[in-house]
C-alpha cells in the first residue's frame, strides 16, 4: 500500500482490518492473531502514512519506520528505524483498557510475558524495554528482511514471464 511493506513470516495469521485513504494520510489497520511480521512503512510526500497493528496485548502505532511484530508466547515489538508507540492493553469486564504506552525507538524493543501483563494490570512499575538482542540480529529472518529492504526481490507475475518468451 504506497510502496510500504509487510513480510509474512511462515505460520503466521493476519487480518487486514481495513485500508482508508484520504487527502493527507493513508491508514492501514492489521490484526496480528499468531506469527510474526516485517513492517516498513514508507510515508510519501505530502502524505502521512498510519500503519496500526493489534496483537493481544498491545496497540502499535507508527508513521514512516521500519519493525518486527511477534506474537507466540511472548508478544514483542523491535524498530531497525524511526519509532513507535505501543499502548499496553488489558480487558476487564469486557471493556478493553489502556495500561500504559510505550516509545520504542531505533535499536529498541520490548517483550511482554503474560507475566509483564499482570504486573501492568497491577500498576508495578516494570521496565520491559531493551536493545534488540543479538540473537535477533542474527536470526535468518533478520538478515533476510534487512536484505530485501536495500534490494526487494522484484516479482513478476508467471503470465508476465510466459508472454515475455512467446516474444
Amino acid at each position: 500500500f504506497n510502496d510500504s511493506v509487510v513480510r509474512i513470516a511462515p505460520n503466521t495469521e493476519i487480518i487486514l482490518q481495513e485500508t482508508k485513504r484520504d487527502d493527507v494520510s493513508d491508514n492501514v489497520f492489521l490484526a496480528l492473531n499468531s506469527g510474526e511480521i516485517w513492517v516498513n512503512v514508507k510515508s510519501l510526500p505530502g502524505m502521512t502514512s498510519n500503519f496500526s497493528v493489534r496483537t493481544k496485548n498491545l496497540v502499535i502505532k507508527n508513521t514512516g519506520t521500519v519493525f518486527d511484530v511477534l506474537n507466540d508466547s511472548l508478544e514483542s515489538i523491535r524498530v531497525m528505524s524511526g519509532e513507535v508507540s505501543a499502548d499496553v492493553i488489558a480487558y476487564e469486564d469486557s471493556e478493553e483498557r489502556v495500561l500504559d504506552t510505550i516509545e520504542i525507538g531505533i535499536g529498541q524493543e520490548v517483550s511482554l510475558s503474560s507475566k509483564n501483563i499482570e504486573a501492568f494490570k497491577a500498576r508495578k512499575q516494570i521496565s520491559v524495554l531493551a536493545a534488540v538482542s543479538d540473537d535477533f540480529e542474527d536470526s535468518e529472518w533478520y538478515k533476510w528482511n534487512i536484505a530485501e529492504d536495500i534490494t526487494p526481490t522484484d516479482f513478476v507475475p508467471e503470465d508476465a514471464l510466459e508472454s515475455e518468451v512467446a516474444d
